[in-house]
């Protein structure tokens, strides 16, 4: 299980995803909900650009920097790749 993408639809009107990978100091979440994807491994990550981007983390005055733009590459449990575009690095 190198990367495994696990998504659940029970029907509700919010989806969840969920990216399990085999580095477990740094492990990957899916939110369905967010405004930005952002990535923490930079093998699933194509950069477009750089960027310096600055991420409110819950309104607690606690922050990330984002320093790149482009495309992530998932692969779910049935083989599916997923590109998101956009995302964060």
């Amino acid at each position: 299980m190198p990367n495994t993408l696990v998504e659940a639809e029970d029907g509700h009107k919010s989806e969840v995803s969920l990216l399990l990978t085999e580095a477990a100091s740094k492990p990957t979440f899916l939110d369905s909900g967010a405004t930005h994807h952002l990535i923490n491994n930079p093998d699933m990550f194509q950069p477009t650009a750089n960027s310096n981007i600055e991420i409110s983390m819950g309104g607690h005055s606690n922050f990330l920097n984002a320093t790149a733009v482009g495309s992530a590459i998932l692969i779910n449990h049935r083989g599916k790749k997923l590109i998101l575009e956009n995302a964060l690095l």
